[in-house]
């Protein structure tokens, strides 16, 4: 496992933050790479699954549906074992999401 902060997982935040594969990262110059290195320390990069689990909030509020806490909104990994056993039926996601938005209630 990577642990947070290992070299492999900033490069792996980095691509993501700035939308490019790791092959890019590796491409870009060293001085490029240790200025992002010194921004992490200080400001540290974005978290974009916080982020995106905002912009869900926020669209389940405007859509009139009462607004989940962030945390059931946050990805979270899961281990390969797991998977299926943890996976929601689409029965269970329906009734899920009709307790969030009320125009789902009819799925």
């Amino acid at each position: 496992m990577t642990r947070p902060g290992s070299p492999t997982l900033l490069r792996c935040r980095l691509a993501l933050a700035l939308g490019i594969t790791l092959a890019d990262i590796d491409a870009t110059p060293a001085a490029d790479y240790e200025t992002w290195l010194a921004f992490d320390r200080i400001v540290g990069l974005p978290d974009l699954n916080l982020h995106h689990a905002h912009v869900c909030q926020t669209i389940i509020a405007a859509a009139g549906g009462k607004p989940p806490r962030l945390e059931d909104l946050v990805l979270r990994p899961i281990r390969a074992s797991a998977v299926e056993s943890e996976r929601l039926s689409p029965e269970e996601t329906a009734t899920l999401m009709s307790r969030n938005l009320p125009s789902c209630s009819s799925m």
